[in-house]
């Protein structure tokens, strides 16, 4: 009894074995299920929508140094919320707000009598709109083409 006791358990030992390398070559040799909404997620891809505000209103612009040609500029009087890190926010046709900015550097060209303060701005949005909408403080949103806004040819008029 005690022969067939060990052959039982050595048969138990062998067959428990053979299972245990057959449910590993089973999930090595598996490949992962894939999720079928990552495999349908589009990735976003996004742009900088660039641009130009410009204050033609001589009254209401104030420069560094002298008035000529080349020095930076800012709003001044009813336009001092115009100035170089102001709020720049870009929204879709429908109004959503897709991305935040700022204003960036500006430049003067004119004189005291007649000129223009030039500011640029570089908002990184995501793609797929064909219309957006830029609206830097409060001063009202203005619709761009996809096409102006990734050639940084919005530009936009204060004055």
């Amino acid at each position: 009894m005690r022969r067939t006791t060990i052959l039982l358990a050595a048969s138990t030992v062998v067959i428990l074995g053979l299972a245990t390398a057959l449910v590993l070559v089973l999930t090595i040799g598996s490949k992962p299920t894939p999720d079928p909404a990552a495999a349908q997620a589009p990735a976003v891809t996004s742009f900088t929508f660039r641009g130009w505000l410009h204050i033609t209103d001589t009254s209401g612009i104030s420069t560094t140094g002298d008035t000529g040609t080349g020095t930076s500029c800012e709003g001044r009087g009813g336009y001092k919320d115009v100035r170089r890190g102001a709020a720049v926010t870009v929204y879709s046709s429908t109004g959503e707000v897709l991305a935040v900015g700022e204003l960036g550097a500006s430049r003067f060209t004119g004189n005291a009598l007649a000129g223009d303060c030039a500011i640029t701005f570089g908002v990184t949005v995501p793609d797929g709109h064909d219309i957006y909408q830029v609206e830097v403080t409060h001063r009202g949103k203005v619709a761009v083409t996809a096409a102006d806004a990734r050639n940084g040819h919005a530009n936009l008029t204060l004055g």
